[in-house]
C-alpha cells in the first residue's frame, strides 16, 4: 500500500479522469537510459467511483514490460520502454470484499529503478514517463 522500501522510486499523484468517463486499460510509456544490470519496474493503482475503499489503501500491482526485459542501453542511449497490466487482456478487474470492478475512473503509478551496479555508468533514469487510461474490451 505504501511506497515501498526501493530508495529511488517516483509515484505520480492520483489521475482523476474526467466526470463520466471511465477505463479499463492502462498503458505507461517511459523513456530510460537502463544499463546492463539495472532494472526499471512499474506499478500500479486503480480505483471505481463506486468503491468505498480509497485508492491510498490500495496495493500496487506490478505492470509487465511488453518491451523485451532483455533491452539494455549502450553508451547512455535512451529506449522507450512500454508497461501493461497483462499481454494477453486488455481489462484491468479488481475485487474488493463484496464487489469486482471492471472499469475505473482514478490511478497512480509508481516507478522503481534499481541496479547491481552502482558506479554512474550503471545507473538507470527516465526522461519521461506517460500513462494513458483507456477502454478496455468490456465495452
Amino acid at each position: 500500500k505504501s511506497g515501498g522500501p526501493a530508495v529511488a522510486r517516483y509515484i505520480s499523484k492520483t489521475v482523476t479522469l474526467t466526470d463520466g468517463f471511465e477505463a479499463s486499460d492502462l498503458r505507461v510509456y517511459l523513456t530510460a537510459v537502463k544499463p546492463a544490470g539495472s532494472n526499471v519496474q512499474v506499478y500500479y493503482k486503480v480505483h471505481n467511483s463506486n468503491d468505498g475503499e480509497l485508492i491510498a489503501d490500495k496495493n500496487w500491482v506490478r505492470l509487465v514490460q511488453k518491451t523485451s526485459e532483455f533491452t539494455f542501453s549502450t553508451a547512455g542511449e535512451q529506449i522507450e520502454y512500454e508497461y501493461r497490466p497483462s499481454l494477453t487482456s486488455n481489462n484491468i478487474v479488481y475485487s474488493t470484499d463484496s464487489t469486482t470492478y471492471k472499469s475505473f475512473n482514478q490511478f497512480a503509478i509508481k516507478v522503481v529503478m534499481s541496479t547491481t551496479d552502482t558506479t554512474l555508468n550503471g545507473i538507470p533514469y527516465l526522461y519521461d514517463i506517460r500513462a494513458y487510461a483507456l477502454p478496455g474490451d468490456n465495452y
